[in-house]
């Protein structure tokens, strides 16, 4: 991604597959996001940039951001992933973190999520990702029909 290719999505604004955070959202609250984006298998999350669109640049050290974003993809999702990770010079000494999600990554869970379902068991949850079934994974309504599937 570029810094042209950053200005575009941010001017479209949050939608299902681009969130905007400040880089001090709890990591919690970062998680959930990148589950969402995982399950979706799509998307970004630019760090640094308001709910409004204005870029006011991630607060912590670059190595550090770095380090963070990556350890809540690590102890808070189940499974734990790894992000792709960049950093993007807005101009002016403001730097956006992205994190963009692997388009291959399995469904997933915070880790809080995770240990709720722990006492459905392994066959529930599996049943519960079926394609097709209401609630399964890229399902879209339509019986046996996913969102990869789609021309």
């Amino acid at each position: 991604m570029n810094r042209t290719d950053l200005a575009v999505l941010i001017r479209k604004g949050e939608n299902s597959g681009v969130e905007f955070k400040r880089d001090d959202v709890p990591p919690a609250r970062l998680a959930k996001e990148m589950a969402a984006l995982l399950n979706l298998e799509v998307g970004h999350i630019f760090l640094g940039v308001e709910k409004d669109g204005s870029v006011s640049g991630l607060t912590r050290a670059h190595e550090q951001a770095e380090v963070w974003a990556m350890e809540v993809a690590r102890v808070h999702l189940r499974p734990a992933v790894i992000p792709f990770w960049e950093m993007l010079d807005w101009g002016g000494g403001k730097t956006v973190g992205v994190i963009s999600v692997p388009a291959d990554a399995p469904t997933n869970r915070t880790s809080a999520g995770a240990a709720r379902d722990a006492g459905h068991g392994p066959a529930l949850r599996q049943e519960r990702r079926k394609p097709g079934r209401i609630g399964g994974a890229g399902h879209l309504g339509i019986e046996g029909q996913r969102a990869k599937d789609l021309p």
